[in-house]
């Protein structure tokens, strides 16, 4: 900085607006203070004080001041002043330390990028995160008991929940009231937020130390880049980040996503034979598909029946009787388009009552007679079975009878969609193919049937090709001699370990779960070799599709002292990189950290494999 004579002018019975002048760097200070103060007291982001930093990237009063303006910036409007500066500035300690921490934290939750995960207690005392949401649009709200805007805002977020939660919207939020848990609880009860999922941001601050003893490690808030409340963030159902929005911009945002049709009262009327019970299940599946939204009954009269429901969307709906036995129909619900059922519930069933669901059934009874072939395939597998005869020697005897009737099918439906492609029965019969087939396919649909009233069901099986070709990309990668690609996940003690930390030693990651029969079986076996190796070989356990509380009963439960970490979601699942298609998967890792092997299932050969490694 320059030091020349600083001269400053004031009234000595007001000592208000001091006059300071004198040098070039006091006259950038007064200028760009001018700008600040013209937006003092205002929510927007900043425009004169950052048009000012870009027109004056080497003066270091604009630097001094980034840490301070950063929260009312966007990512790039920083990361443009950021690349202009001078080296010496970036090399800075404070400074330019600050500001590429920023630059990172903000970076990290711009659209389409994997929201940050985390997990806190919510005030029931259970552990939620945003991942169990995920399949759900996701309103993430950062606010607070004493924050008057927050408290304005929450009526406006209790009608979009009530307008859009059918479709698919769950509201989380979190609070910055970790001082104050009382505070927090009543302010949801006062405002009627008990519908939404809620916990604490997670900040701990010893005050004693000042500044320094403020602890962001389970800050939620810190990971969102969070400098005013209310601060609201979209995520979308794969856990991806849309963006973050004012009030005003959320409400456009949501009718986009959801669209402003209204929730149609469709109908179901049955006249279905063969059931045991009158009693009539139906079970309707969320928009994501990977759950029910609503789970009812009926009393059928004669196989008669009829049901009531208000989607928005087309829907999965599932109807069956109390009596297992009975069997199963699945069929999908057409917003406003009456659905009437008729058939046996064993024998089989057609779909009519609208031009869509007529179209439906000609392309679900295209493969009936194959379908009669594969349930007499099973009675006879269950009559061998009964009979005594070995698993394997049934498998070899049927087998090859069944992959030609799965053949003759797929070869059915491709055609289908060759002579049919702006069809909606072709959108669904692609829905159950894979692989090349599928790609092919795709290409042969128009983009009309792909958008039409089954494009929830389109975009669902695309996401699954989609990630089926990542992981067999993946795969490719994972031969032995090559590098096994890092990771650092959560361990259970809820601090994070990466696979590289375990360097210098053989390690065995080992991907299961609580829930995999196989997995727990082969557990005895990896602890014989675990203390044979002691010392020289390590363990990894990942787990996956658990909640955190079975995770660590399981890991308790069987005694599995070695380490453990959990796949999590969006950036921390790492199955797609692992190629995880089956469990158990278990992949051996030397000292340098390259692939020794590779293996799905139980096969005494792998421990052949690392005895051979080992040696």
């Amino acid at each position: 900085m320059d030091a020349p004579v600083t001269e400053i002018v004031f009234d000595f019975k007001n000592f208000e607006n001091p006059v300071v002048k004198g040098s070039k760097s006091q006259d950038e200070y007064t200028e760009l203070y001018a700008l600040l103060k013209e937006e003092a007291g205002s929510e927007e982001q900043s425009v004169k004080p950052v048009e000012w930093l870009k027109q004056h990237p080497n003066s270091y009063v604009g630097a001094l001041q980034m840490p301070y303006l950063m929260s009312r910036m966007n990512y790039y409007q920083i990361k443009e002043i950021y690349e202009a500066w001078p080296q010496e500035f970036k090399d800075d300690k404070k400074i330019g330390s600050e500001v590429q921490k920023e630059m990172a934290a903000m970076k990290a939750v711009l659209p389409g990028e994997p929201a940050p995960l985390f997990r806190a207690k919510n005030p029931e005392g259970k552990e939620i995160g945003i991942a169990d949401l995920k399949g759900k649009v996701v309103l993430l709200d950062f606010w607070a008991s004493w924050c008057v805007p927050c408290r304005k805002s929450n009526p406006h977020v209790k009608e979009l929940y009530a307008k859009y939660h059918d479709k698919g919207l769950e509201c989380f939020y979190v609070s910055d009231d970790d001082s104050a848990e009382d505070k927090w609880k009543k302010a949801i009860a006062d405002d009627g937020l008990e519908n939404f999922h809620h916990v604490l941001r997670g900040l701990k601050w010893d005050r004693s130390k000042g500044i320094e003893g403020v602890d962001h490690t389970n800050d939620i808030s810190h990971k969102y880049a969070v400098h005013f409340l209310p601060t609201k963030y979209l995520i979308d159902r794969e856990g991806k980040i849309i963006g973050k929005f004012n009030d005003k911009e959320i409400d456009e945002k949501l009718k986009e996503i959801f669209g402003d049709t209204q929730a149609q009262k469709t109908v179901i009327t049955g006249e279905l034979t063969g059931a045991t019970s009158d009693t009539i299940m139906v079970n309707l599946l969320n928009a994501a598909m990977n759950g029910y939204d609503k789970q009812d009954k009926v009393v059928a009269q004669n196989g008669k029946f009829t049901y009531t429901a208000e989607i928005s969307e087309t829907r999965v709906v599932m109807i069956s009787t109390t009596h297992q036995q009975d069997g199963r129909l699945q069929a999908y619900l057409i917003p406003g388009e009456n659905l009437k059922l008729t058939g046996d519930f064993a024998k089989g069933y057609h779909m009519g009552g609208s031009a869509n669901y007529d179209e439906l059934d000609r392309a679900s009874s295209l493969c009936d007679a194959e379908t009669n072939e594969i349930m007499a395939i099973q009675e006879e597998s269950a009559k061998m079975e009964k009979a005594g005869k070995d698993i394997e020697e049934i498998r070899n005897l049927l087998g090859p009878k069944y992959q030609d009737i799965l053949k003759r099918m797929n070869a059915k439906n491709i055609a289908y969609i060759e002579q049919n492609p702006g069809t909606i029965g072709s959108v669904m019969l692609l829905s159950d193919l894979q692989g090349d087939d599928f790609a092919k396919c795709d290409k042969i649909i128009t983009d009309n049937a792909k958008k039409g009233v089954l494009a929830n069901v389109y975009d669902k099986a695309k996401a699954r090709f989609d990630k089926e070709q990542a992981r067999l990309a993946a795969r490719a990668k994972l031969e032995p001699g090559t590098m096994a690609p890092d990771f650092k996940l959560p361990t259970i003690d809820g601090k994070e370990l990466a696979l590289s930390d375990l360097r210098g030693k053989f390690v065995i990651i080992d991907f299961w779960g609580s829930w995999c029969v196989w997995c727990i079986k082969g557990m005895p076996e990896m602890k014989k070799y675990y203390e044979k190796y002691a010392g020289k070989l390590e363990i990894l356990g990942v787990d996956c599709r658990d909640k955190e509380d079975k995770w660590k009963a399981a890991v308790e439960k069987h005694q599995l002292n070695w380490k453990h970490v959990r796949n999590g979601e969006g950036d921390k699942d790492i199955t797609t990189a692992y190629a995880i298609e089956g469990y158990p998967t278990k992949v051996i890792v030397d000292p340098q950290g390259k692939i020794v092997k590779y293996m799905v299932g139980e096969d005494p050969n792998f421990y052949t494999v690392l005895e051979e490694a080992m040696k």
